[in-house]
C-alpha cells in the first residue's frame, strides 16, 4: 500500500502538477507543495498535499475580477457533476445496492468496467480529442458518484461531515466582508479537480484557500500528523511485531 501511495504520489507531481517540467500542470506552473500521510483507523492512506501557484492573485485581486465576471477561478475546482445531476447519473450508472450502509454498493451490468479498478485512457490525437474528452466528463462523473457522494448519516439523520452543503449557482463575493463564495450545484460532494479524479481513480477533493484564517487552519491541520506523538493501539502492536519477526 506505502509503495502504491508512493507511486501515486510521483505521478501526481509529475502529471498533474507538473512539479519541475517545462510546461504548466492542471494548477498552472506550481512555486512550491508540502504533502503528507495520514494513516487512518482502518489502516488505509490518505494524502494530504498543499500547493503554492507562481504569479497567483491576492485575494483584493481575486475579487475584482470576480467582480468583472472573469471565471478563472472555477477552473481550479468544481462543485457538481460533469454531465448531469446524481439523481440523473444514479439512472444511467449501473448499480445494485447492497443494504449494509448507505456508502456501500456492488457495482454490476453487462459490459460495464469498475472505473475505479481501471486505468484512465490518454488522450487521442486533435482529431478525436473531442469524443475523449466526453467520455471523460462521464468517467469523472461516474468516479464521483462512486466514490465522492457523501451519505454518511447517523441514526439520527446527522452527517458527521455536515452534509449536505448549500447550493451556490454561481460565484460570488460577500459584499460584507469580501469572502469569496465559489459556485457549487451537488449538495453531497466537495469542490474536486475533475483531472485529479479522473487519474487517481478514488475519493479525492480540492479547494482554492483565499484567506489567511483558512490557510492557517489548513497548514496547522496538515502538519498535525507530522507532530503527534502518541501511537495507535495498532500501530504500537505492529511496530512490536516487526521489531520481534
Amino acid at each position: 500500500m506505502c509503495s502504491l501511495l508512493s507511486l501515486l504520489g510521483q505521478l501526481f507531481l509529475t502529471h498533474i502538477l507538473c512539479w519541475d517540467q517545462p510546461h504548466k500542470g492542471v494548477f498552472s506552473r506550481p512555486k512550491a507543495y508540502y504533502g503528507t500521510v495520514e494513516q487512518q483507523g482502518w489502516m488505509t492512506l490518505h494524502l494530504h498535499i498543499l500547493i503554492w501557484i507562481q504569479g497567483s492573485l491576492s485575494p483584493k485581486e481575486i475579487r475584482e475580477r470576480l467582480m468583472s465576471d472573469d471565471t478563472y477561478l472555477e477552473g481550479s475546482h468544481i462543485g457538481e457533476f460533469l454531465t448531469g445531476t446524481k439523481d440523473k447519473l444514479r439512472t444511467m450508472i449501473p448499480r445494485e445496492t447492497i443494504d449494509k450502509g448507505s456508502s456501500d454498493a456492488d457495482w454490476s451490468g453487462a459490459g460495464y468496467i469498475n472505473l475505479t479498478l481501471s486505468m484512465p485512457i490518454a488522450p487521442p490525437q486533435i482529431s478525436k480529442l473531442y469524443a475523449w474528452h466526453h467520455q471523460f466528463q462521464l468517467t469523472v462523473d461516474d468516479l464521483l458518484l462512486k466514490s465522492n457522494v457523501h451519505s454518511c448519516q447517523d441514526k439520527n439523520g446527522r452527517c458527521s461531515a455536515r452534509f449536505p452543503k448549500s447550493i451556490v449557482p454561481y460565484t460570488m463575493v460577500d459584499p460584507m466582508d469580501g469572502h469569496v463564495i465559489m459556485k457549487k450545484l451537488e449538495s453531497s460532494i466537495n469542490t474536486v479537480t475533475p483531472a485529479v479524479t479522473y487519474t487517481n481513480r478514488c475519493n479525492t477533493d480540492t479547494t482554492s484557500l483565499q484567506l489567511g484564517t483558512g490557510i492557517k487552519a489548513t497548514v496547522g491541520y496538515v502538519c498535525d500528523y507530522l507532530t503527534k506523538a502518541s501511537l495507535k493501539t495498532h500501530q504500537i502492536f505492529s511496530t512490536i511485531k516487526l521489531g520481534c519477526a
